[in-house]
């Protein structure tokens, strides 16, 4: 796992232009240390990914989604063993998920993060209607399917006319689009619990500064426009800091169930 180190802010993952700017700052830096037995490996080929990739079968490994635009991803994803995807975005599980009475390995974090978060407020779900607004494919097929057996529900993409009818009807709102404050307050239905999984990166003014900017001129946003939304809903994940943070601990929760599993542990 890669630790960030600029600042003594361990909240972002440390790239290479963090590290240069901070040999312009600092100049000469005694150490960097990074967690042993962990290592990013890039490919540009796929038969080299796919080769390497089976050659781990039996030791821990994972792939970032977000450096796989020049591959194909679904390919990529299903050189794994569906034991070895704590994501849960594997084929074999995303076809359980889907289907009534199947019972899939692992529940993809996203939705599995969502209904921790329901669970952990008293939020009811059974019979209220939910709407998901999504950009990405795998994401948001994985929370439209697990949302489809306690309540009904319905899907905003980019080709949606009116989307504000929509939400505005709805009891549950979730989204992930990556358009920063796209979901405005009249887009809500009074009382309604929203859940922004939107992570974007926006400039903030000189005069706006808060605990959750960036150091370098940006603060994170969601998708939804916080400030309107408060005075709309009952209930909404801030960003940053609220859903992020339990998408990740799904995700160990998974990589747990797939160690025990490895090793026959009860």
């Amino acid at each position: 796992m890669m630790k960030p180190i600029f600042c003594g802010n361990f909240e972002y993952e440390t790239r290479q232009s963090d590290l240069e700017r901070l040999f312009s700052k600092y100049g000469r830096i005694e150490r960097v240390d990074m967690k042993s037995g962990f290592a990013f490996v890039y490919f540009e080929d796929e038969r080299d990914a796919e080769d390497a990739i089976r050659g781990l079968d039996g030791r821990p490994f994972g792939y970032d989604r977000r450096r796989l635009s020049h591959l194909d991803e679904e390919k990529i994803m299903n050189f794994f063993r569906v034991e070895k995807d704590v994501d849960g975005f594997h084929l074999v599980d995303m076809g359980n998920l889907a289907i009534h009475g199947r019972e899939p390995l692992f529940v993809p974090c996203a939705p599995k993060g969502c209904i921790e978060l329901f669970l952990q407020y008293g939020v009811e779900l059974i019979g209220k209607k939910a709407v998901v607004i999504v950009r990405s494919k795998i994401v948001g097929f994985a929370c439209f399917i697990a949302f489809a057996e306690i309540s009904c529900h319905s899907m905003v993409h980019a080709m949606t006319k009116n989307p504000e009818q929509v939400t505005s009807e709805a009891h549950i709102v979730i989204t992930d689009i990556g358009v920063p404050n796209i979901v405005r307050g009249f887009w809500l239905k009074p009382g309604a619990t929203v859940i922004d999984k939107g992570t974007n990166s926006v400039k903030y003014s000189d005069d706006f500064q808060d605990a959750n900017s960036y150091l370098h001129g940006h603060r994170v946003v969601g998708d939804v426009c916080y400030e309107e939304a408060i005075t709309k809903a009952s209930a909404i994940a801030p960003v940053p800091g609220c859903v992020g943070p339990v998408t990740i601990a799904m995700l160990l929760s998974n990589a747990l169930d797939s160690a025990k599993r490895a090793y026959n542990i009860a």
